[in-house]
Protein backbone atom coordinates (compact mmCIF):
# COMPACT_ATOMS: atom_id res chain seq x y z
CA UNK A 1 0.00 0.00 0.00
CA UNK A 2 1.27 3.47 -0.84
CA UNK A 3 1.59 6.82 0.88
CA UNK A 4 2.06 10.10 1.17
CA UNK A 5 5.42 10.65 1.81
CA UNK A 6 6.56 12.35 4.88
CA UNK A 7 9.35 13.50 7.15
CA UNK A 8 8.89 13.26 10.96
CA UNK A 9 10.79 16.37 12.82
CA UNK A 10 11.35 15.36 16.27
CA UNK A 11 11.68 19.11 17.28
CA UNK A 12 14.39 21.01 19.00
CA UNK A 13 17.16 19.64 20.79
CA UNK A 14 15.41 19.10 24.79
CA UNK A 15 16.66 19.49 27.78
CA UNK A 16 15.76 18.48 30.90
CA UNK A 17 17.66 20.30 34.17
CA UNK A 18 18.56 23.97 35.81
CA UNK A 19 17.71 26.26 33.52
CA UNK A 20 21.14 27.51 33.13
CA UNK A 21 22.37 25.05 31.60
CA UNK A 22 20.32 26.59 28.64
CA UNK A 23 22.61 29.54 28.66
CA UNK A 24 25.11 29.68 25.70
CA UNK A 25 28.76 30.90 25.75
CA UNK A 26 29.07 34.29 24.41
CA UNK A 27 26.76 37.61 24.15
CA UNK A 28 23.05 37.23 24.57
CA UNK A 29 19.53 38.71 24.92
CA UNK A 30 17.20 37.34 27.42
CA UNK A 31 13.43 37.35 27.60
CA UNK A 32 12.47 36.89 30.74
CA UNK A 33 8.59 37.13 32.02
CA UNK A 34 8.04 39.04 34.79
CA UNK A 35 6.39 36.41 37.29
CA UNK A 36 9.79 34.44 37.21
CA UNK A 37 12.33 37.92 36.75
CA UNK A 38 13.57 38.19 40.26
CA UNK A 39 14.90 34.38 40.68
CA UNK A 40 16.12 34.17 37.57
CA UNK A 41 18.16 37.51 36.33
CA UNK A 42 20.21 37.82 39.21
CA UNK A 43 21.45 33.73 38.20
CA UNK A 44 22.25 35.45 34.33
CA UNK A 45 25.73 36.47 32.92
CA UNK A 46 26.58 40.06 33.59
CA UNK A 47 27.18 41.06 30.56
CA UNK A 48 23.50 39.65 29.46
CA UNK A 49 20.72 42.46 27.52
CA UNK A 50 17.47 41.65 30.20
CA UNK A 51 14.46 42.58 28.52
CA UNK A 52 11.38 41.80 31.11
CA UNK A 53 7.79 40.39 29.73
CA UNK A 54 4.89 41.85 31.30
CA UNK A 55 2.11 42.13 28.63
CA UNK A 56 0.77 39.95 25.77
CA UNK A 57 2.67 39.45 22.38
CA UNK A 58 0.94 41.97 19.96
CA UNK A 59 2.38 43.47 16.82
CA UNK A 60 4.12 47.32 17.89
CA UNK A 61 6.01 44.53 21.32
CA UNK A 62 7.32 42.23 18.63
CA UNK A 63 8.14 45.23 16.78
CA UNK A 64 10.43 46.95 19.70
CA UNK A 65 12.14 43.65 21.30
CA UNK A 66 13.43 42.82 17.37
CA UNK A 67 14.76 46.18 17.69
CA UNK A 68 16.49 45.86 20.93
CA UNK A 69 17.98 42.67 19.96
CA UNK A 70 19.74 44.36 16.40
CA UNK A 71 21.25 46.58 18.22
CA UNK A 72 23.04 44.56 20.43
CA UNK A 73 23.23 41.91 17.81
CA UNK A 74 23.89 39.00 19.95
CA UNK A 75 24.85 35.56 19.35
CA UNK A 76 21.72 34.13 21.03
CA UNK A 77 18.13 34.90 22.06
CA UNK A 78 16.96 32.80 25.14
CA UNK A 79 13.23 33.07 26.12
CA UNK A 80 12.23 32.29 29.94
CA UNK A 81 8.48 32.70 30.76
CA UNK A 82 4.65 30.96 29.55
CA UNK A 83 3.53 30.84 25.98
CA UNK A 84 3.23 34.59 25.56
CA UNK A 85 7.16 35.17 25.92
CA UNK A 86 8.20 32.35 24.31
CA UNK A 87 6.44 33.54 21.37
CA UNK A 88 7.59 36.89 21.40
CA UNK A 89 11.11 35.37 21.35
CA UNK A 90 10.53 33.47 18.25
CA UNK A 91 8.98 36.44 16.24
CA UNK A 92 11.41 38.98 17.72
CA UNK A 93 14.39 36.64 16.70
CA UNK A 94 13.41 36.31 13.15
CA UNK A 95 12.04 40.02 12.84
CA UNK A 96 15.31 41.44 14.11
CA UNK A 97 16.93 39.47 11.06
CA UNK A 98 14.43 40.13 8.17
CA UNK A 99 12.87 43.43 7.23
CA UNK A 100 10.13 43.43 6.22
CA UNK A 101 8.54 40.74 8.15
CA UNK A 102 6.61 42.36 10.53
CA UNK A 103 4.89 44.00 7.70
CA UNK A 104 4.11 41.24 6.04
CA UNK A 105 2.12 39.32 8.89
CA UNK A 106 0.56 42.61 9.76
CA UNK A 107 -1.19 42.78 6.85
CA UNK A 108 -2.06 39.28 6.04
CA UNK A 109 -3.20 38.96 9.39
CA UNK A 110 -6.17 40.90 8.44
CA UNK A 111 -7.17 38.32 6.07
CA UNK A 112 -7.13 35.32 7.97
CA UNK A 113 -5.77 33.85 11.29
CA UNK A 114 -3.14 31.67 9.88
CA UNK A 115 0.43 32.86 8.14
CA UNK A 116 2.84 30.47 7.01
CA UNK A 117 6.65 31.70 5.71
CA UNK A 118 7.92 28.34 4.76
CA UNK A 119 11.34 30.46 3.32
CA UNK A 120 11.96 32.70 6.14
CA UNK A 121 14.90 32.41 8.03
CA UNK A 122 16.98 33.27 11.11
CA UNK A 123 21.16 32.78 12.72
CA UNK A 124 20.76 33.30 15.42
CA UNK A 125 20.52 30.85 18.02
CA UNK A 126 17.33 30.53 19.68
CA UNK A 127 16.95 28.58 23.20
CA UNK A 128 13.20 28.47 24.74
CA UNK A 129 12.81 27.69 28.64
CA UNK A 130 8.99 27.30 29.67
CA UNK A 131 7.59 28.34 33.59
CA UNK A 132 4.34 27.14 32.59
CA UNK A 133 2.16 23.94 30.95
CA UNK A 134 0.62 23.19 28.06
CA UNK A 135 0.99 25.64 25.29
CA UNK A 136 4.35 23.53 24.41
CA UNK A 137 5.51 26.68 22.15
CA UNK A 138 8.79 25.78 23.03
CA UNK A 139 8.88 22.82 21.36
CA UNK A 140 6.81 24.32 18.00
CA UNK A 141 7.47 26.37 14.96
CA UNK A 142 4.09 28.50 15.64
CA UNK A 143 4.18 31.65 17.46
CA UNK A 144 1.26 33.80 18.20
CA UNK A 145 0.43 37.99 18.19
CA UNK A 146 -2.55 39.57 19.21
CA UNK A 147 -3.54 42.64 16.85
CA UNK A 148 -6.87 44.79 15.76
CA UNK A 149 -9.17 42.23 13.95
CA UNK A 150 -9.64 44.76 11.31
CA UNK A 151 -10.06 48.39 10.82
CA UNK A 152 -13.70 48.59 10.93
CA UNK A 153 -14.33 46.88 13.96
CA UNK A 154 -13.22 49.25 16.67
CA UNK A 155 -12.67 47.44 19.75
CA UNK A 156 -12.52 43.74 18.46
CA UNK A 157 -8.94 42.04 18.64
CA UNK A 158 -7.72 38.64 17.15
CA UNK A 159 -4.96 36.65 17.91
CA UNK A 160 -2.81 35.28 14.79
CA UNK A 161 -1.16 32.30 14.46
CA UNK A 162 2.39 32.48 11.83
CA UNK A 163 4.27 29.11 11.44
CA UNK A 164 7.67 28.75 10.22
CA UNK A 165 10.75 26.53 10.52
CA UNK A 166 12.58 29.53 11.64
CA UNK A 167 10.34 30.21 14.37
CA UNK A 168 11.59 26.52 15.50
CA UNK A 169 14.18 27.13 18.84
CA UNK A 170 16.94 25.78 18.23
CA UNK A 171 16.82 24.10 22.41
CA UNK A 172 14.10 23.66 24.52
CA UNK A 173 14.78 23.05 28.30
CA UNK A 174 12.77 22.26 31.24
CA UNK A 175 13.43 22.97 34.37
CA UNK A 176 10.56 22.16 36.75
CA UNK A 177 11.77 24.85 39.70
CA UNK A 178 10.76 27.51 37.30
CA UNK A 179 7.35 25.95 37.93
CA UNK A 180 6.33 25.80 41.02
CA UNK A 181 4.81 29.03 42.12
CA UNK A 182 2.34 28.07 39.12
CA UNK A 183 -1.56 28.43 40.52
CA UNK A 184 -2.52 25.00 40.78
CA UNK A 185 -5.39 26.09 38.53
CA UNK A 186 -3.04 26.69 35.62
CA UNK A 187 -1.39 23.63 36.02
CA UNK A 188 -4.92 22.03 35.87
CA UNK A 189 -5.75 24.03 32.47
CA UNK A 190 -2.37 23.59 30.99
CA UNK A 191 -2.42 20.21 31.56
CA UNK A 192 -6.49 19.70 29.56
CA UNK A 193 -4.72 22.18 27.03
CA UNK A 194 -1.78 19.68 26.23
CA UNK A 195 -4.20 16.71 26.74
CA UNK A 196 -6.56 18.16 23.51
CA UNK A 197 -4.24 18.74 21.30
CA UNK A 198 -3.16 15.03 21.09
CA UNK A 199 -6.76 13.50 22.59
CA UNK A 200 -8.96 15.41 19.68
CA UNK A 201 -6.59 15.17 16.88
CA UNK A 202 -6.47 11.42 17.53
CA UNK A 203 -9.88 11.08 17.05
CA UNK A 204 -11.13 13.75 15.05
CA UNK A 205 -8.32 13.40 12.36
CA UNK A 206 -6.87 9.59 12.60
CA UNK A 207 -3.36 9.37 11.26
CA UNK A 208 -2.90 6.91 8.00
CA UNK A 209 0.53 5.32 9.93
CA UNK A 210 0.12 3.30 13.05
CA UNK A 211 3.27 5.11 14.93
CA UNK A 212 1.28 8.74 15.42
CA UNK A 213 -1.98 6.78 16.96
CA UNK A 214 0.42 4.57 18.90
CA UNK A 215 2.18 7.84 20.60
CA UNK A 216 -1.37 9.79 21.06
CA UNK A 217 -2.91 7.32 23.28
CA UNK A 218 0.63 6.87 25.57
CA UNK A 219 0.61 10.72 25.54
CA UNK A 220 -3.27 10.77 26.40
CA UNK A 221 -3.32 7.92 29.17
CA UNK A 222 -0.06 10.18 30.73
CA UNK A 223 -1.82 13.25 30.35
CA UNK A 224 -5.25 11.94 32.13
CA UNK A 225 -3.35 10.08 34.80
CA UNK A 226 -1.59 13.51 35.81
CA UNK A 227 -4.92 15.06 36.33
CA UNK A 228 -6.27 12.16 38.34
CA UNK A 229 -3.71 12.73 40.62
CA UNK A 230 -3.86 16.44 40.73
CA UNK A 231 -7.15 16.12 41.36
CA UNK A 232 -7.36 13.79 44.22
CA UNK A 233 -3.83 14.78 46.04
CA UNK A 234 -3.55 18.52 45.12
CA UNK A 235 0.07 17.90 45.40
CA UNK A 236 2.88 20.10 43.31
CA UNK A 237 6.18 18.61 44.05
CA UNK A 238 8.83 19.01 41.46
CA UNK A 239 8.48 15.71 40.32
CA UNK A 240 4.77 15.56 39.36
CA UNK A 241 5.66 19.38 37.53
CA UNK A 242 8.25 17.70 35.91
CA UNK A 243 6.35 14.85 34.60
CA UNK A 244 3.57 17.33 33.13
CA UNK A 245 5.99 19.83 31.57
CA UNK A 246 7.80 16.67 29.47
CA UNK A 247 3.81 15.38 28.46
CA UNK A 248 3.29 19.26 27.64
CA UNK A 249 6.20 19.53 25.22
CA UNK A 250 6.16 15.66 23.85
CA UNK A 251 2.35 16.99 22.43
CA UNK A 252 4.33 19.10 20.04
CA UNK A 253 7.24 16.80 19.53
CA UNK A 254 7.68 13.12 17.66
CA UNK A 255 5.07 11.77 15.44
CA UNK A 256 1.52 12.34 18.09
CA UNK A 257 0.34 14.76 15.02
CA UNK A 258 2.35 13.06 12.02
CA UNK A 259 -0.35 11.78 9.09
CA UNK A 260 -3.19 14.20 10.67
CA UNK A 261 -3.29 17.15 8.26
CA UNK A 262 -2.31 20.52 8.93
CA UNK A 263 -4.93 21.28 11.69
CA UNK A 264 -5.90 17.54 13.26
CA UNK A 265 -7.46 19.93 16.64
CA UNK A 266 -10.67 22.03 15.54
CA UNK A 267 -10.76 22.85 19.61
CA UNK A 268 -7.57 25.04 19.49
CA UNK A 269 -9.12 27.55 17.06
CA UNK A 270 -12.24 27.22 18.31
CA UNK A 271 -11.22 28.16 22.11
CA UNK A 272 -8.78 31.55 20.71
CA UNK A 273 -12.09 33.07 19.10
CA UNK A 274 -13.95 32.02 22.20
CA UNK A 275 -11.39 33.70 24.66
CA UNK A 276 -11.36 36.54 22.49
CA UNK A 277 -14.99 37.56 22.23
CA UNK A 278 -15.75 36.14 25.95
CA UNK A 279 -12.23 37.82 27.07
CA UNK A 280 -10.97 35.18 29.18
CA UNK A 281 -8.05 32.88 28.90
CA UNK A 282 -7.40 30.66 26.11
CA UNK A 283 -7.07 27.44 28.13
CA UNK A 284 -10.46 27.93 29.71
CA UNK A 285 -11.93 28.08 26.68
CA UNK A 286 -10.47 24.74 25.93
CA UNK A 287 -11.65 23.24 29.61
CA UNK A 288 -14.93 24.75 28.66
CA UNK A 289 -15.21 23.13 25.16
CA UNK A 290 -13.65 19.00 25.61
CA UNK A 291 -16.33 17.90 27.53
CA UNK A 292 -19.07 19.41 25.39
CA UNK A 293 -16.80 18.01 22.36
CA UNK A 294 -16.32 14.54 23.59
CA UNK A 295 -20.14 14.31 24.77
CA UNK A 296 -21.12 15.25 21.10
CA UNK A 297 -18.86 12.59 20.05
CA UNK A 298 -20.40 10.63 22.34
CA UNK A 299 -23.77 11.02 20.72
CA UNK A 300 -23.04 10.60 17.31
CA UNK A 301 -22.01 13.84 15.82
CA UNK A 302 -19.36 12.51 13.61
CA UNK A 303 -18.58 15.59 12.10
CA UNK A 304 -16.13 16.03 15.43
CA UNK A 305 -14.93 12.30 15.67
CA UNK A 306 -15.23 8.92 16.08
CA UNK A 307 -17.19 7.71 19.43
CA UNK A 308 -15.25 4.29 18.95
CA UNK A 309 -12.11 6.08 18.86
CA UNK A 310 -12.87 8.49 21.18
CA UNK A 311 -13.19 5.32 24.27
CA UNK A 312 -10.48 3.40 22.77
CA UNK A 313 -8.19 6.82 23.65
CA UNK A 314 -10.34 8.49 26.63
CA UNK A 315 -12.55 5.15 28.61
CA UNK A 316 -14.95 6.98 30.34
CA UNK A 317 -16.39 4.29 31.20
CA UNK A 318 -20.36 5.76 30.57
CA UNK A 319 -19.44 8.83 32.80
CA UNK A 320 -20.50 12.33 30.77
CA UNK A 321 -16.97 14.33 30.09
CA UNK A 322 -18.37 17.34 32.03
CA UNK A 323 -18.85 15.75 34.91
CA UNK A 324 -15.08 14.53 34.54
CA UNK A 325 -14.05 18.18 33.44
CA UNK A 326 -15.61 19.39 36.38
CA UNK A 327 -14.65 17.12 39.05
CA UNK A 328 -10.87 18.08 37.85
CA UNK A 329 -12.02 21.46 39.26
CA UNK A 330 -12.21 23.63 36.02
CA UNK A 331 -14.88 25.00 34.30
CA UNK A 332 -17.42 23.59 31.56
CA UNK A 333 -18.31 26.53 29.95
CA UNK A 334 -17.28 30.60 30.05
CA UNK A 335 -19.92 33.98 30.39
CA UNK A 336 -19.72 36.05 27.84
CA UNK A 337 -22.21 38.96 26.83
CA UNK A 338 -25.49 38.28 24.83
CA UNK A 339 -24.52 37.36 21.00
CA UNK A 340 -21.20 36.36 21.93
CA UNK A 341 -21.83 32.90 20.83
CA UNK A 342 -22.87 33.75 17.17
CA UNK A 343 -20.18 36.41 17.13
CA UNK A 344 -17.69 33.31 18.35
CA UNK A 345 -18.82 31.36 15.23
CA UNK A 346 -18.91 34.48 12.58
CA UNK A 347 -15.12 34.93 14.17
CA UNK A 348 -14.16 31.16 13.43
CA UNK A 349 -15.84 31.09 9.84
CA UNK A 350 -13.60 34.25 8.96
CA UNK A 351 -10.63 33.61 10.66
CA UNK A 352 -10.24 29.85 10.06
CA UNK A 353 -12.81 29.03 7.11
CA UNK A 354 -13.65 29.45 3.90
CA UNK A 355 -10.41 27.65 1.66
CA UNK A 356 -8.37 27.28 4.65
CA UNK A 357 -7.90 23.88 6.59
CA UNK A 358 -8.83 24.72 9.64
CA UNK A 359 -12.88 25.04 9.97
CA UNK A 360 -13.85 25.24 6.43
CA UNK A 361 -15.26 21.30 7.17
CA UNK A 362 -17.63 22.31 9.60
CA UNK A 363 -21.17 24.07 8.68
CA UNK A 364 -22.46 26.91 10.87
CA UNK A 365 -24.69 24.82 12.35
CA UNK A 366 -22.36 22.23 13.67
CA UNK A 367 -20.00 25.11 15.01
CA UNK A 368 -23.21 26.35 16.99
CA UNK A 369 -23.79 22.96 18.85
CA UNK A 370 -20.57 23.17 19.58
CA UNK A 371 -20.23 26.95 20.80
CA UNK A 372 -23.25 26.87 22.35
CA UNK A 373 -22.67 24.06 25.05
CA UNK A 374 -19.50 26.16 26.28
CA UNK A 375 -21.08 29.48 26.07
CA UNK A 376 -23.57 30.76 28.40
CA UNK A 377 -24.36 34.14 27.76
CA UNK A 378 -25.35 36.71 30.28
CA UNK A 379 -28.68 38.07 30.95
CA UNK A 380 -28.21 42.19 30.54
CA UNK A 381 -31.74 42.93 30.89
Amino acid sequence: MSTTPLVAQAGPELGIGSWQAAIPPGSGVVLIDDAVRESVASALPCDTLIIPVHQTTDARTVRATALLIERADPTWVVGIGGGATMDLAKLAAVAAECPGFMTHIERASIRCGHIRLPRARRRRRLHLVPTTIGTGSESSQGACFDHPLEPRTPGERARTLVTSPALAANQAWLDSSLLTSLPEILVREGLVEALSRVLVSAVVSPSFLAPPEWEAEMLTSRLLALLSRISGTHSLDERFLREASIASTLTHRGTSLLGRGPAPSPLWFVATEMSMTAHTRKNQAICALLGHWARLVMDGHHEWGDPERLTSVWPLRGEDPRTVIRRWGLVDHVTCAPGMTLRSVERIEQRWGGRLPMMSRFSRPQLLTLVKGAMKERNDG
